[in-house]
């Protein structure tokens, strides 16, 4: 089965006959090495290697780590690499979509959790509504209701009238009516506080305009390199193998995420000015590029 073979395969929900785990199992089994030997000799957790082996891609710490991982497995049991990166990239490129899935199944749930909740809410208070209502019917609407106070006089026996108090000639001085109370000065507004909050778009603006026309980043590959870009807005990141030859050109009006492995295959420059070397023809590299910084990258 062909590598396409294997990628149409595992979208249609089957298993592939080749995987990356497979392949590596395979040859540490057939040269006779341990997993205790591989952890020994590339310092990786037996961990990550027993998840590498079992294709639990999603318990691994990222794809630059798990790529490196992958080459440093097979110069210690003897395996082509190019062969197992390839096996690598297919399973990212199938994985990818079922974790975004899976995300978006778990974002509608805690969306209709609180709608849930307001409907579970409204039918409590209808019952709560109903059964006062219904108490309120029980009631017999042609007794008519005496005052409490009519009811206590008529049960207590008379009581001997009280003197009427002496009426004062003059209200007592408690009872005069207070002087009107000046109104509170409003509180003092601190200088400068509202023109600065004001002023902010407007700076932000000016501090934009200075940093002047929006520059082109451009990788040109030199040999066959592992490639992940991303870029604020791209529907999909750019990723998969690039042979010697590719070209990839991106505007910096917006950040744009780079991470290669074989860095010494690729290289950077911007507005045709050359850019440093991102690392050797064996490592791994990722960056973050916008046009504040970019002025770093170059020679």
């Amino acid at each position: 089965m062909t590598q396409d073979e294997t990628l149409d395969a595992q979208r249609a929900g089957g298993e592939p006959d080749i995987s990356v785990g497979r392949e590596i199992r395979r040859a540490r089994e057939v040269r006779g090495i341990s997993i205790q030997q591989i952890a020994q000799e590339t310092k990786i957790n037996e961990r990550y290697l027993h998840a590498l082996e079992n294709d639990r891609l999603d318990l691994l710490p990222g794809q630059p780590y798990t790529g490196n991982f992958v080459r440093a497995i097979a110069r210690t049991i003897g395996a082509d690499e190019e062969e197992l990166l390839d096996y690598l990239t297919y399973q990212l490129r199938i994985l990818q979509p079922r974790g975004v899935e899976a995300a978006e199944r778990r974002s509608d749930t805690d969306r209709s959790r609180p709608l849930v909740l307001l409907v579970l809410a409204i039918g409590a208070l209808l019952v709560i509504t109903v059964g006062y209502l219904a108490t309120r019917g029980k009631e017999d609407p042609a007794t008519p209701k005496r005052p409490a106070a009519a009811v206590a006089s008529a049960s207590a026996p008379p009581a001997a009238s009280a003197p009427a108090p002496a009426v004062m000639d003059e209200l007592p001085a408690a009872t005069e009516a207070p002087p009107p109370t000046a109104p509170r000065p409003a509180p003092a507004v601190m200088a400068g506080t509202e023109p600065a909050a004001a002023s902010a778009p407007a700076a932000t603006s000016a501090a934009d305009a200075e940093l002047g026309p929006v520059p082109v980043l451009k990788l040109a590959f030199h040999g066959p390199s592992w490639v992940e870009i991303n870029q604020q807005g791209m529907e999909k990141p750019e990723l998969g193998v690039k042979q010697a030859g590719a070209v990839l050109t991106y505007t910096l009006d917006r950040p744009v995420s780079v991470t290669v492995n074989n860095a010494g295959n690729v290289s950077l420059s911007i507005d045709g000015q050359d850019g440093k070397p991102l690392g050797g023809e064996r490592e791994s590299r990722t960056l973050v590029i916008d046009r504040r910084n970019y002025r770093v990258f170059l020679r």
